[in-house]
């Protein structure tokens, strides 16, 4: 009796250690869809047995111990881009465009590759017709949604809904610029300080802010921008707030300072 009960605790913690090993493998696996691993989730949590049962025989991609080998054969006798003439390995992903830099970085994962000059990344007409034809309508409708809210003092404020790595990010501040066909610096200015303190109010128990925003008075977030010239004139001072931004101001606390 004592032998089956140990045999049981053995087989439990044994069946435990394989459970916990197949859920962290579903979480960790890299270059899968975050739905799919839900999804995996899921089907372990309700048939536990067949989950995982699955999942190995499914949700693993095998391509076989001679396909590796192979490939590692292949790399091993690619040359070094170290070593080749004129290339600097550190700099050849330097001209890649931000919005496909993460399409790289998702690649190198795979593969181990930095981009190299002759890369190329598009989107195939063949394979996504529906999502350009929905851009294209969305870029030729920008003229008649902008001139429509300027007749009817519609109040619009400033963001984006840009993705990707922090470089990407760091080209926000260009949305201030990319509004001019359709407002005056002035307009956008109001758009991205004014405006979008009135909408944040709006949110009422989900405004995470204390205080006003979007204006310079007693008692307001103090969140101020001085800038190395005019931007009523120049919008284009904030492509480098390296050196156009003098002070960074956020709630009071100053992030940079380089005026007396």
């Amino acid at each position: 009796m004592n032998q089956h009960l140990l045999l049981a605790g053995i087989f439990s913690i044994l069946s435990l250690l394989v459970y916990i090993l197949v859920m962290v493998r579903v979480l960790l696996r890299p270059n899968r869809d975050p739905s799919s691993r839900v999804a995996w989730i899921v089907v372990i949590l309700a048939l536990p047995v067949l989950g995982i049962v699955a999942y190995i025989l499914l949700g693993e991609t095998n391509i076989g111990r001679k396909r590796v080998a192979r490939m590692r054969e292949v790399i091993a006798g690619l040359p070094d881009v170290n070593h080749l003439a004129g290339a600097d390995a550190a700099d050849l992903h330097d001209d890649v465009p931000l919005n496909y830099v993460h399409l790289f970085q998702a690649g190198k994962t795979v593969n181990g590759f930095d981009p190299v000059e002759g890369n190329q990344a598009y989107l195939m007409e063949d394979s996504n017709a529906a999502q350009i034809a929905k851009q294209k309508a969305t870029r030729e409708g920008l003229d008649t949604m902008f001139a429509a809210a300027k007749k009817y003092n519609v109040k619009i404020a400033l963001g984006t809904d840009l993705v990707g790595p922090p470089e990407v990010k760091a080209e926000q501040s260009k949305e201030l610029s990319n509004r001019l066909p359709w407002f005056t610096p002035a307009e956008i200015l109001t758009q991205a300080t004014a405006n979008n303190g009135e909408l944040l109010a709006m949110s009422g128990p989900r405004n995470p802010y204390p205080g006003k925003l979007g204006v310079i008075e007693e008692g307001a977030l103090a969140d101020i921008l001085l800038v190395n010239g005019n931007p009523v004139e120049d919008l284009t001072l904030f492509h480098d707030p390296e050196n156009n931004l003098a002070l960074i101001m956020k709630d009071g606390k100053i992030y940079k300072k380089t005026v007396n």
